[in-house]
């Protein structure tokens, strides 16, 4: 009876898996998943919807805030830029840096990615970290 329970109790465990913050447990496999960082109001569905989510929000960020230097003439010259920055463990935007476009354009990008409401931080293993995030914009 013993040993009946004792493989009853063995064959369970090797079927069951568990997902929390990242961390997955399938039989005796631990996998550990990066979870993106939450936009406020996406904290709904599962990590692709989340992510989602944040690609959406961002985009609606980014055309509602940012604003045209008075000194920039549309059409009059292309130009691209690259913002890089991270969501840190606090859920703060962090400016790491900006490639491209004059400096009037550059600041406005660089005020606009600082008006990011403040997200819940990327996870690793349910631990926060910070995520690197690349934005290019085309004038």
């Amino acid at each position: 009876m013993r040993y009946f329970f004792l493989l009853f109790m063995l064959g369970s465990l090797s079927g069951f898996a568990q997902q929390n913050d990242g961390i997955t447990l399938k039989g005796n496999k631990l996998i550990l998943t990066e979870v993106p960082p939450i936009w406020p109001g996406c904290e709904a569905g599962d990590v692709n919807a989340k992510n989602s989510c944040f690609g959406e929000n961002l985009k609606v960020h980014l055309r509602e805030t940012f604003t045209y230097p008075k000194s920039f003439i549309p059409n009059k010259i292309k130009e691209q830029m690259l913002v890089t920055f991270n969501i840190d463990v606090t859920g703060k935007a962090v400016i790491k840096n900006v490639v491209g476009g004059t400096i009037a354009l550059q600041d406005e990008a660089i005020r606009t990615i600082a008006q990011i409401p403040l997200c819940v931080p990327a996870k690793m293993a349910g631990k926060p970290r910070e995520m690197k995030f690349t934005v290019p914009f085309a004038f």
